[in-house]
């Protein structure tokens, strides 16, 4: 039993996790370019935002400081 608990942690941990913007950014291979995504800045802040790959991260009518962004995850809407 606890072999099955550990790999469910490890996937919900893998699903959950933060994609650091050096790694990877939204784009239409994720399936999350030009979606909203919460993004993480490196002041300890998170924002929803999306990201177009012309223009970049774009304040999704918030008050962001999108020069500042660390890491991103798509938003899971069920």
């Amino acid at each position: 039993e606890d072999w099955f608990k550990d790999a469910f942690k490890a996937g919900a941990q893998f699903a959950q996790r933060w994609i650091p913007v050096e790694e990877e950014l939204p784009d239409e291979k994720n399936g999350c370019i030009n979606k909203e995504v919460i993004a993480f800045t490196s002041y300890n802040c998170a924002y929803i935002l999306i990201y177009d790959d012309y223009l970049g991260w774009l304040p999704n009518g918030t008050d962001a400081d999108i020069d500042n962004i660390t890491h991103w995850r798509p938003v899971n809407l069920k």
